[in-house]
């Protein structure tokens, strides 16, 4: 027998070897045995119990992994308490010493879901790979849509329109949502998003922020829609017919181009001053000082809410 070949006999045994201990590993946390797929790396296709995964994080993840992700727990549990969970290429990784790696955040929304999660699942996987994990760009929403060829009545999603809708959605604090979820707003705020971009087809710096279009859209389903597209006029332009009944629109613009950023607190700020004047601007109020609210002024309407359902319920 040549060298080569005995290397080779030794390796299949060794895979062999490896094999059946993964099995058992495997068996105790309720999963089919792995298969092996190369380079030591096992696979297997599991649904995974909120039991085993309360399991896995008790018993078998590696000390010192980064912390939780809150948001990303909260919506990995609405996709699967919703149905709307799908397998795909990514799933929970566990190292050479049987400790997960890669996952835990999935496992926490299982657990936080009640509810059985199915996904591919990774043994033997090097050590060194650890440091190869999740270090690429993040594909957003709006590449998302890109490839799945999501459009909104042929409009092209960008990212000012894919904020504009977590903010209808959500209103101005909203926090990460799963790509399907981001796809569902798509589908069903699509009113308010054609409206918007009809309104605001190209992009204008510090004004069509995603706070300011958030809150045109929400306000879209509840004020005079002719008057509503004046106020939009407004800020395209900046020119005012009449002060008695514009001033409100005046104001926002204003302050929008003398707004340093979109994000953060000056999100909120924003959209809570683009909602008064929308307000005031409607009722025709003649101000000279724009003020912001704590509350929302337009509710999401309900119709909107039970079909988002989840997270979106959850708006005042």
């Amino acid at each position: 027998m040549s060298i080569v070949a005995q290397r080779n006999g030794l390796l299949e045994h060794a895979i062999e070897k490896r094999r059946r201990e993964l099995a058992d590993f495997a068996s105790q946390l309720e999963m089919p045995a792995p298969t092996h797929i190369g380079e030591g790396v096992f696979a297997c296709i599991a649904e995974i119990s909120p039991e085993a995964a309360e399991m896995i994080l008790s018993y078998h993840h590696i000390p010192n992994n980064r912390g939780k992700k809150q948001g990303a727990i909260e919506c990995y549990a609405d996709d699967i308490a919703r149905g709307r969970w799908r397998l795909s290429h990514q799933g929970i990784a566990f190292n050479q010493r049987e400790l997960l790696f890669d996952g835990q955040n999935r496992l926490h929304g299982c657990i936080r879901a009640g509810l059985p999660l199915v996904t591919a699942v990774f043994f033997n996987v090097n050590d060194n790979a650890m440091v190869n994990t999740d270090i690429g760009r993040t594909r957003s929403a709006v590449d998302a849509a890109g490839i799945l060829g999501i459009t909104v009545d042929g409009v092209k999603v960008t990212t000012r329109l894919m904020a504009s809708a977590r903010i209808i959605a959500y209103g101005p604090d909203c926090e990460r949502h799963t790509m399907e979820n981001q796809m569902e707003l798509l589908r069903h705020l699509r009113e308010p998003l054609v409206f918007i971009h009809d309104q605001f087809p190209a992009h204008i710096g510090r004004i069509t922020i995603g706070a300011v279009l958030g809150a045109i859209g929400r306000a879209s389903f509840h004020v005079d829609r002719e008057r509503l597209i004046k106020f939009c006029q407004i800020l395209k332009s900046g020119f005012i017919e009449n002060r008695e009944t514009d001033s409100a629109a005046g104001l926002l613009y204003r302050f929008l181009l003398a707004s340093n950023s979109a994000g953060g607190s000056n999100q909120s700020q924003s959209y809570f001053k683009t909602e008064n004047a929308i307000d005031k601007f409607i009722r025709k109020t003649n101000i000279t000082k724009l003020y912001e609210g704590s509350q929302e002024l337009y509710e999401l309407p309900l119709s909107i809410k039970v079909k988002l359902g989840g997270m979106a319920a959850q708006v005042k």
